[in-house]
C-alpha cells in the first residue's frame, strides 16, 4: 500500500499557480485557499499536514496565521510563509514556524516543507508515548494498589493460621521459627495432640500458588487436617488424605505443594515421619548431627503412596526440620551449623539456626523437636 502524500493548503492572497504546480510536482497534494476566507483549516475533511502561507507580511496575512495558532485543532499544524525581501522577520517568526524568502529555490523550500513535517511526526510519537506510558503508570498504580490489597487479604488470612499456642507434653519440647513470605509462597504449621499422648506435627510449604491462594489454601488446609486427621493416624496415611483434598481442591499449574508429617510417641522415645516434596528432619544427638533419609511426591500432583520411616530417639537429641528457602547446600549447611549451636535451647536454638542458614530471608518455617 503506498503512503498517502503529505497534504498542503496553499494560503495565499493573490493566485499562486507557480508555487502550486512546484509542489503538487514534489508529490504533495495541494489545496489553495485564500486568506480572506473563513476557517481555511476546517474548509476540507481532511486538516493539511503543512501550511504555506505566501503573501506580504501585512495585516491580513498575520490575522490569517494568528487564527491559525489560536485554535486547538490547526495550531500544531507547521506553518511555513514564504515572504518578500521587505519584511520584520522577528514579527514573522512570533506566528511562522518558518520563514523563506518567496525566491527561495523550489528544491531548498521542499526539502524544508519534508523537515518540517518529518519534525511533526516526531512530535506526535512522542505525545502517543507519552500518552501511552502515562496509561501505563496508571496502570501499574492500580496493579499496585490490587497487590497491597490481596497482600494486606492474604496477611489477615494467615494471621488466623499462627498456632495461638503450641501443645507440649512432658516428653517432648517443640520450638519454631516462622518468617513469613511476602509474595507467592506460604509455609505454615500445625501441631495436633493425640489423646494417647502422641504429638502430630505437620509442616508445609505452598508454592507458586499466588499469595491470596495461598493463603486461602493454607487456611482450608489447616481446617482440613484438623476436621480429617485421627488419633490413630499414622504419618503416610496423613499425607494420603492431605494429598486427596488437594486433588480435589485443584492447585494450579505452576503451583508446588509440599510437607512433612511426624508423629512423636507419649514418650519421646520415637518418632515416625513421611515426606511429599520437603526433606527428611536432620537428628542432632549428642553433639553430632545427621541428615535422615527419606523422600515422596509433592501434594496435589496424583494419586500417590508416601514411604514411611521410623526412628528412635535418646534423650537430648533433637529433630530439625524446614520448609522454604531451600538451596542445593542448604540441609548440609543446616547440619554443621546445629552442631555448632548444640548448646542452645527452644526459640534461642531455631531463631540462630534460622538466621545462620538463610540471613534475615523471608519465607521460612524453622523447627526443632527436642527429648527432653
Amino acid at each position: 500500500m503506498m503512503p498517502t502524500p503529505p497534504r498542503i493548503l496553499l494560503a495565499t492572497s493573490t493566485e499562486e499557480a507557480t508555487i502550486a504546480e512546484m509542489l503538487a510536482h514534489a508529490g504533495f497534494r495541494v489545496r489553495e485557499a485564500n486568506i480572506a476566507a473563513d476557517d481555511l483549516a476546517h474548509s476540507a475533511t481532511e486538516l493539511p499536514t503543512v501550511v504555506v502561507l505566501v503573501a506580504p507580511s501585512d495585516q491580513r496575512a498575520f490575522a490569517f496565521a494568528r487564527r491559525l495558532r489560536a485554535e486547538n485543532t490547526t495550531s500544531p499544524i507547521p506553518l511555513l510563509w514564504l515572504v518578500e525581501t521587505d519584511t520584520a522577520w522577528s514579527d514573522v517568526l512570533e506566528v511562522a514556524d518558518v520563514a523563506l524568502l518567496r525566491s527561495t529555490p523550489a528544491e531548498q523550500i521542499v526539502a524544508q516543507l519534508h523537515a518540517m513535517i518529518h519534525t511533526r511526526e516526531m512530535i506526535q510519537r512522542l505525545a502517543a508515548r507519552g500518552a501511552d506510558a502515562s496509561s501505563a503508570i496508571e496502570q501499574l498504580q492500580r496493579l499496585q494498589k490490587q497487590v497491597e490489597d490481596e497482600t494486606t487479604f492474604a496477611r489477615r488470612v494467615l494471621a488466623n493460621c499462627e498456632l495461638d499456642s503450641i501443645p507440649q507434653n512432658s516428653a517432648i519440647t517443640l520450638a519454631t521459627c516462622h518468617r513469613p513470605a511476602t509474595r507467592s509462597a506460604v509455609q505454615f504449621h500445625e501441631v495436633i495432640s493425640a489423646p494417647d499422648g502422641s504429638v502430630i506435627f505437620l509442616l508445609a510449604d505452598y508454592a507458586g500458588f499466588g499469595m491470596v491462594r495461598a493463603a486461602l489454601a493454607a487456611s482450608s488446609t489447616r481446617l482440613m487436617l484438623k476436621n480429617m486427621v485421627e488419633a490413630n493416624d499414622e504419618p503416610a496415611k496423613i499425607l494420603r488424605k492431605w494429598n486427596q483434598y488437594l486433588l480435589a481442591l485443584g492447585i494450579p499449574d505452576s503451583a508446588v505443594a509440599s510437607a512433612i508429617a511426624l508423629s512423636v510417641s507419649a514418650d519421646g522415645t520415637s518418632v515416625r515421619y513421611a515426606c511429599a516434596g520437603l526433606p527428611a528432619p536432620v537428628l542432632l544427638q549428642e553433639g553430632h548431627a545427621t541428615l535422615w533419609n527419606g523422600t515422596g511426591p509433592y501434594l496435589g500432583l496424583s494419586e500417590a503412596e508416601f514411604p514411611q520411616h521410623d526412628s528412635p530417639l535418646s534423650p537430648g537429641s533433637r529433630l530439625i526440620v524446614m520448609a522454604g528457602g531451600e538451596t542445593a547446600n542448604t540441609r548440609s549447611e543446616l547440619r554443621a551449623i546445629a552442631e555448632q549451636l548444640k548448646e542452645l535451647r527452644g526459640e534461642a536454638f531455631v531463631e540462630r539456626l534460622a538466621d545462620a542458614v538463610m540471613g534475615k530471608e523471608v519465607g521460612l518455617i524453622l523447627a526443632a523437636i527436642a527429648r527432653n
